[in-house]
């Protein structure tokens, strides 16, 4: 080990250095009232709920469990349905999680059951300026009004993540 010291080190980092994406969170659009910053279009950040129907064995239980601590809008049928399909192993069950629910389902340990993070924007005032404003299609990109003037400066840059991770996925900071 002392004389092949660089050897042994270069391999131990292959085991624990990883490379992730950092995805840019959309800016915000902030209107000012002459007092205060309001925010009229953010980004909220989330869970995606998946499953693997391969590696559920009763989808009756699952959906039970799942219910009981997370705010589901899939119907059982719906989830079964999904759950059934025994050659797809990538079903989304449920968009727009709460941040809270990654603790829950790495708690509940079931297997099958995997969260996403997912963005969305938020549209706080609902329709207020819509017609001015535009929106966010479904590739993440402005569409018409402010969102689509700006869509450079609001979309930002999305970067990479290089370091250490500890044997349960922590990512490690220095």
């Amino acid at each position: 080990q002392i004389v092949r010291s660089s050897h042994y080190e270069a391999r131990a980092s292959g085991q624990h250095t990883v490379e992730r994406p950092l995805p840019a969170l959309r800016g915000e659009i902030i209107v000012y009232d002459g007092e205060r910053e309001l925010p009229i279009a953010s980004t909220k950040v989330g869970w995606l709920l998946t499953i693997n129907p391969n590696l559920i064995e009763d989808p009756d239980a699952v959906y039970d469990t799942l219910l009981t601590y997370l705010p589901l809008t899939i119907s059982k049928e719906e989830f079964i349905r999904k759950a059934s399909k025994k050659p797809d192993p990538y079903e989304v069950v449920e968009h727009r999680l709460p941040y809270a629910a990654k603790k829950i389902v790495d708690e509940l340990h079931v297997p099958g059951v995997f969260l996403e993070e997912e963005q969305w924007r938020f549209y706080p005032g609902g329709a207020f300026a819509a017609h001015v404003l535009g929106f966010v299609g479904g590739e993440g990109k402005g569409e018409y009004g402010i969102e689509k003037f700006y869509e450079k400066d609001l979309n930002g840059e999305s970067g990479v993540f290089v370091g250490d991770e500890t044997l349960g996925g922590r990512l490690l900071s220095f």
